[in-house]
């Protein structure tokens, strides 16, 4: 839950002047969603941290947290029992 929270200051935060602020949620989100080892939030929470990395020229290092979100899921994505927002 606590990356969950994260992940909606990250909504509001990235909008502020404070670029530092913005990394402190951005990876506090990803840390809590590792910490809870959930797959669906760590992929979200990447996200979050993606979007930090872009807006600073950090190209190289956003495709890669991307090829890592999609690899984490995608065993998951198949399964029936996955929700359809996954």
């Amino acid at each position: 839950m606590l990356a969950g929270v994260y992940q909606l200051t990250d909504f509001y935060v990235a909008y502020q002047r404070d670029a530092a602020l913005v990394w402190l949620v951005a990876d506090r989100a990803l840390e809590q969603a590792e910490a809870a080892d959930d797959p669906y939030m760590i992929a979200c929470s990447a996200w979050g941290m993606v979007q930090a990395l872009r807006d600073s020229g950090r190209w190289d290092e956003a495709l890669s947290l991307i090829d890592s979100g999609t690899t984490l899921l995608a065993p998951h994505v198949a399964l029936d029992e996955t929700p359809d927002d996954w």
